[in-house]
């Protein structure tokens, strides 16, 4: 080894310490692979951002930056394939009550204040389930559901039914739904009223309009495995409950600051929403042109003093400073200076 190393024209603590520093870099990229499989194991289809938070948030021993992380996952074929969306209709009769979309201009600020409703289908090889959902606009949180085999009213009631089990006694959210029958028939409806639930719904672009319910349903099915056709209507119940719950509590979202739907349904004063970010950046627009407003007055009457001081100084005879003894300033002229020696005049030897 010595001769290698004298040979390739380094030492041989070099060439340890290099070996040793490939050997860490190696287990600790099989140590992040393996603990990613075991988070996938749980949520296939976990992304990158959310994996590489929780291995912060779990202090895991070997902790990487966001990009080299991101560069291990492409290197180990572990980043999440993007799957096709297909689109899906909603069946409305023209005879049903419509509401209008009063959650467009007024979105939640605080949990427990809009409900958002959706349902959506899982192919099985016994057939066809439907999972009814209800979500909380503010912290995300499904806090109704039921999985049934058809598609009729008493279905979705039982989800709502669900929801209001859990909601805190006093509170009175306003329920926003696409126009699916399930949701303006006259049965849903009346419940909603009985119960003091305002009704919206949307109006022009229905998936738009209620596009994180339509997203909800993206998320169960693309990262939780309910997209795909499952062998039995027993194991799509058992899917269904865990990926509920794992939603709930161990899955962060970026438009929470990374934090968990569970946490922030009783805890949302951490949580930093858009209508708190207009009122924070409206008071700031304002209290920017205010300062820029008083700037822009005091630079005026800067100006305006240094023309009228420019102005008094072109007034005055031109003198050169140094030929008569005189210091120029910005306003005044100084006496000429007394400490100069006397010069001895020409022919005086």
């Amino acid at each position: 080894m010595s001769r290698c190393c004298r040979y390739l024209g380094k030492s041989r603590q070099n060439y340890y310490k290099r070996r040793m520093e490939r050997r860490g870099k190696e287990m600790e990229t099989e140590a992040v692979v393996d603990w990613v499989n075991r988070e996938r194991a749980v949520q296939p289809q976990l992304g990158g951002l959310k994996l590489h938070h929780r291995m912060k948030e779990q202090e895991v021993p070997f902790q990487l930056g966001r990009d080299r992380f991101f560069d291990l996952l492409r290197e180990k074929d572990l980043l999440v394939k993007p799957e096709p969306s297909t689109p899906r209709t909603t069946q409305w009769k023209e005879y049903l009550p419509v509401f209008p979309n009063i959650v467009a201009e007024r979105p939640a600020e605080a949990p427990e204040e809009v409900w958002l409703c959706d349902l959506t289908y899982i192919a099985t090889d016994e057939g066809f389930q439907y999972l009814f959902l209800i979500s909380d606009q503010f912290s995300r949180k499904i806090v109704g559901y039921h999985l049934s085999d058809t598609m009729e009213t008493t279905d979705a009631l039982e989800a709502l039914r669900k929801a209001c089990g859990s909601l805190t006694p006093g509170k009175k959210p306003r329920h926003h739904s696409d126009r699916g029958c399930q949701y303006c028939s006259h049965k849903y409806v009346n419940e909603l009223h009985n119960r003091g639930i305002s009704v919206s719904m949307t109006e022009v672009n229905h998936c738009y309009e209620n596009s994180q319910a339509e997203r909800l349903n993206g998320i169960l099915k693309q990262e939780y495995g309910l997209g795909r056709k499952l062998p039995s209507k027993a194991m799509a119940a058992k899917m269904v409950e865990h990926a509920i719950e794992c939603f709930n509590t161990i899955r962060p979202h970026r438009a929470l600051e990374m934090n968990y739907p569970e946490r922030v349904h009783r805890r949302p004063a951490p949580v930093t929403k858009w209508s708190g970010f207009r009122t924070w950046f409206t008071e700031k627009v304002q209290e920017m042109v205010y300062t820029f407003s008083c700037r822009f007055a005091i630079l005026q009457s800067s100006a305006f003093e240094v023309r009228r001081s420019k102005f008094a100084i072109s007034a005055l005879p031109l003198q050169h400073p140094r030929r008569n003894g005189y210091r120029r300033s910005s306003t005044t002229r100084t006496a000429p200076r007394r400490n100069r020696l006397p010069t001895k005049p020409r022919g005086s030897d």
